[in-house]
């Protein structure tokens, strides 16, 4: 809610909220400059990459999530909800969003191939299907990781101002997000596009699209397909 309400909030100072998020992610990358990803690849030069082919508006959007992750962070004080808990209901609200987007990407991979007639082909694409979906620079995917960084960063600047904040809160929520990663995140996202990769060979996919039309129970079809029922 509050999110949405930021967006008529840009409206009325476009120009000056623009250059505020802006100084606020040019601190964020400055913060990355010292971490790197792999050996030719530092987390600055990553995002930056990503900010380059970002869509028109998306400055907008980082100030809405900006705008609302503070005001969700403000109102749970009120109602006396730790510090650490708030920060770690923002970040994991985020990382849903991230998922989703995941799965949403997956869903049109499968839907193209519908289209595969050479078994070859598919079979290529199947086996390159993981590294297509996780793969950073697919899509929108790097803004997606982009825009929950950047309120990781925001919200660690909010606790550092609350006193009886301590390192043992980062600890608990570091914790937290591991564990939503490990049993949350990977068996819906690593593991079924696992599963799909492994069980979608090419004449299950032919007998599959003959099915589907015809297949009432879109959850059972997915069992079916992951091998989940079994």
């Amino acid at each position: 809610m509050a999110h949405e309400v930021a967006h008529s909030r840009w409206c009325l100072d476009k120009d000056n909220l623009n250059k505020e998020v802006s100084r606020h992610i040019d601190e964020f990358i400055c913060e990355g400059s010292g971490f790197y990803i792999n050996a030719s690849n530092s987390l600055s030069g990553y995002y930056k990459a990503a900010l380059d082919q970002a869509p028109a508006g998306f400055l907008e959007e980082i100030f809405a999530d900006d705008f609302g992750a503070l005001i969700a962070f403000r109102v749970a004080d009120r109602l006396g909800v730790p510090a650490w808990q708030r920060a770690a209901g923002v970040i994991l609200a985020f990382k849903y969003m991230r998922l989703f987007r995941y799965l949403d990407l997956l869903a049109h991979r499968i839907a193209k191939l519908s289209a595969e007639t050479d078994a070859k082909s598919f079979k290529r694409k199947i086996k390159v299907l993981k590294k297509d979906i996780l793969n950073g620079n697919t899509e929108d995917i790097r803004l997606y990781q982009f825009r929950e960084h950047f309120i990781r960063h925001r919200l660690r600047i909010a606790c550092s101002r609350i006193s009886s904040y301590d390192a043992s809160d980062e600890v608990k929520i570091s914790a937290l997000i591991d564990d939503y990663e490990t049993n949350t995140e990977q068996p819906i996202v690593l593991d079924l596009i696992d599963r799909l990769s492994k069980r979608l060979k090419f004449k299950v996919w032919v007998d599959l699209n003959k099915k589907i039309s015809a297949h009432r129970d879109g959850v059972a079809l997915v069992d079916e397909m992951t091998g989940w029922a079994k």
